[in-house]
Parts: C-alpha cells; structure tokens; sequence
C-alpha cells in the first residue's frame, strides 16, 4: 500500500489549522452579523457559540485521527463506520465540492481585490480578468503542493505568523491610536429573541471557522499523530476563536453599528478610520496575502481525499500514486489542480454568458439570478451545505465505531461522550436545515453533485452497496 511519510512537525501542523481557516472573510462577515444579530452582547455571542460548534467537531475528529491515523480523513472515519459506498460519497463531495470549490471561492477572492491593484487590460471584462488571475494562482499552488508537503505548510506557518499579528492588530491599533467615540458604549442592547437571525448569522460563521478540519486530511503526514494531532487541533481552535473576537471588538470599537452593517468592506472601514487610505491600501494588501494561504490550504488538503480513495481501491489506481523524490500524492493533486480550474472556468462562463434562449425558462431566470450575485456568496452557500453534511457524518461515525469496535486503541478519548459529539450533529442538522428551507438553489446543486457521485462509483466498477 502507498504510504506517505510523516514528515510535518506539529509547528507546521498548526499552521495548517490556523493558515488554512482564517482567511478574508474575517474582515467581511461582521456586517452580516451585525445585521442579522442586531446588537452587541448576541454579535459577539454568534463567534463564541461558532468557535463552540466548531470544538464538539474537533474534539470529535482528535479521537477518530488519533485512533485511524491515515491519510484522506473524514473519508477514512466514514468508510470504517458506514461502509465503502458512504465513504465513497463522503471523498467524492470533499474533493469536487468542498475542497476545489473553496479553493475556486478564495482564488478569486484573490483575484478580486488584485484587479483593483492591477485593473483589466483594455477590452477584457473584469470577471474575465478575475478569473484568469484567480487560475494562475491555483496553478502556481497545486505546482507548489506537487513538490511536497512539507513545502505546502511552511508557506501556512509564514500565512500563520501574518494572520495572527493583523488580527490581533485589529484590537490593539484601536486601543493605542483610536481617539475618536467609543462604540463600545453604544452598541445596541437586546431587544428581544432573535432565533430566526441567529441562526441565518451562523452560516457565514460557519464558513470562518472552516478549514480547521484540512489537517485531519493529512494525518498520515504528521509526525507521532497520535500525541499532536488533539493538541494542534486544540491549541488552532483556541488561537482562532480569540483572534476573531479581536476583530469583532476592534471592528465595534471604533465603527459605529450602522457603519458596520452598511459596509461592503467592513475591515477595510475600520482601517481607514485609523490611518486614512494608506490604511485600506494596507488592510488590501493583508487580505491579498491573506487569501494565498487560505486557498494553498484547501489546495494542500483535496488530494488527499482522492489519494484516500484510490488506495482504497475505490477509485483509479493511478490516483494512488506516490511520487518517487517528492513523496506526495502527485497525481491527486494534478487532478484535483485540473478540476478546480474546470470549476473556476464554469463558473466565471455562467457569470459573462448570457443564458441561452433555447434553455427551459426556469433554468434561464436561475441562470440570470445567478449573474446578479457575487460569485463569493454563490460558492460559499454551494460549499457549505456539503461541508455541515459530511460534518455531520463524521460525528455520527465516532459514535458508530465506539459501539462497533470498542477494542481498537484510541491515544485521545472524547470528553463528554456522546453529548459532545450529538451536540456537533445537531447543531450541523440545524444550519442545513436553515439553508434547505430557505430554498437556496446551490443546496439543490449541492445535493445534486453528492448524487452524481452514485454513477461515478458505478463507472469505477463499484457496485451500489
């Protein structure tokens, strides 16, 4: 069997977790909340009940990684407890939908706030210009993830480092040089249940704390997993959560309310109010950087689910493959580099084609709807419904593999078994169903290409069982 070399410390390990999950929409999401989640104690609750969920789910993973220490993660928990078609499934949704699409989702993030640093040359369209500049990035990360692991999370220890010293700057900047109001005393108070709204901010709360969970696809590649892998995943979540509450107060602190809810660049504001444009120049720079990190995580991450599969013999041998001088999953991440640029170029097409006339009008007006929404938010909803999913997979799997097979060692055990795990599903069933009811036509496509996987299994020579 092909087996990767452990070879990341738990340094790099860590800058995988952190590097890999926060990214720029740390300085867009706030608005969202601020509108949905009307005042200041529930905005500032929203991020401590994410970084909660977010800690059922990783302690629930610390046991299934330490105890199944392989590469490809959620894929390998899932398949153990429910099977090789579920685990089929599970890899197939990781890798085409949640990894590529995030990867397409912060390239071109990237590529966005580049085009205001470098615009379109004459004649090319802005969402043109966006996109070939969102491919060449992917292409230069998936060459980068060719050449090794350990090349891959050295650039999330150095995104690490910067992320960290922004955020916390987000805070502190504020409380030396802010001389203005401060906002914190006039934050709205509660003024009444706000159930519906906080479950609509949690979405995007959500996909902030996204990202953590790439390091269980890498298990098999950090060195004594069993000992490290509970306590980065601790030690990420905990840098994380305070690092965003640093923004969050910072953001509050010298914004007024209507200012943050109004804002289309939340982050940006409040370093303009600092330091004047040569602020938002800085606060550009950082999420341009910022976003290289984010998106090298999901490109890091992807493969490994392919690789998993492959070993498995549920999908192409050839996917297996070992590089012989870089000891990665080479061919995994080539394929996964050519499929998220077939996504990317999908769907930069649907944002400049217009819909063409022969196509049913129902398909023509979502086709038209689409076009007037950013691609960000389109792929974020496509993403996260796979994400919560497959969450709530793996949570269901510990539970499964306890009663199943209670002999297999287990180096790092849940505290709070079942309630911690429960806790995790229930929260995911919640979110999904807030994005199921309201009737979101990427949920629908979303389920769609977690089907399609049925057929692809069934072209791999796999029955349906």
């Amino acid at each position: 069997m092909s087996k990767l070399a452990p070879v990341l410390t738990p340094l790099q390990a860590l800058g995988i977790v952190v590097g890999g999950t926060i990214g720029a929409s740390i300085f867009l999401v706030p608005s969202l909340i601020a509108a949905r989640v009307p005042f200041l104690a529930g905005a500032l609750a929203v991020w401590i009940l994410g970084a909660l969920i977010s800690l059922a789910a990783v302690l629930t993973i610390s046991e299934l990684a330490a105890m199944l220490p392989e590469a490809g993660g959620g894929y390998v928990y899932i398949r153990a407890a429910f099977g090789p078609l579920l685990g089929f499934l599970f890899a197939w949704t990781d890798a085409v939908m949640i990894r590529a699409g995030a990867a397409c989702t912060i390239s071109f993030t990237f590529a966005i706030y580049f085009a205001q640093l470098v615009p379109a040359p004459p004649g090319l369209p802005t969402a043109a210009w966006q996109g070939i500049v969102a491919g060449i990035l992917l292409i230069a990360l998936t060459l980068l993830n060719y050449r090794g692991a350990r090349a891959g999370a050295d650039v999330q220890v150095a995104g690490m480092a910067l992320k960290a010293i922004a955020l916390a700057s987000a805070l502190i900047l504020p409380l030396l040089l802010w001389h203005g109001p401060n906002n914190l005393l006039t934050a709205p108070a509660a003024t009444g249940l706000i159930g519906g709204s906080l479950v609509a901010a949690m979405i995007p709360v959500m996909w902030t704390y996204a990202g953590w969970e790439q390091l269980a696809h890498l298990t098999e590649e950090v060195r004594d997993p069993a000992r490290n892998i509970p306590r980065v995943f601790a030690a990420g979540l905990l840098l994380i959560g305070a690092l965003y509450l640093c923004v969050s107060l910072g953001i509050h602190y010298v914004l007024p309310w209507t200012a943050v809810v109004q804002s289309q660049a939340v982050g940006a504001d409040l370093f303009r109010a600092l330091f004047g444009q040569a602020g938002v120049q800085a606060i550009s720079a950082l999420i341009l950087l910022s976003t290289i990190f984010t998106a090298n995580g999901a490109v890091m991450s992807g493969p490994r689910s392919a690789f998993a599969l492959a070993r498995s013999g549920d999908a192409p041998e050839w996917l297996s493959r070992v590089h012989p001088r870089f000891g990665t999953p080479a061919n995994a991440v080539v394929a996964m580099g050519a499929w998220s640029l077939l996504l990317l170029a999908v769907s930069v097409a649907l944002m400049l084609v217009p819909p063409p006339a022969a196509l049913p009008a129902p398909v023509r007006n979502a086709w038209a709807a689409l076009q007037l929404r950013p691609l960000f938010d389109i792929l974020v909803s496509w993403v996260m419904f796979g994400y919560l999913l497959l969450q709530a997979l793996v949570a269901a799997s510990l539970i499964v593999l306890r009663r199943r097979h209670p002999e297999w060692p287990r180096p790092f055990r849940v505290p709070g078994y079942p309630f911690v795990p429960l806790a995790s599903m229930a929260a995911t069933g919640l979110l999904m169903f807030s994005m199921a009811s309201s009737g979101a036509l990427e949920v629908a496509a979303g389920l769609a290409l977690i089907l399609l996987g049925l057929p692809v299994r069934r072209l791999c020579g796999h029955r349906l069982t």
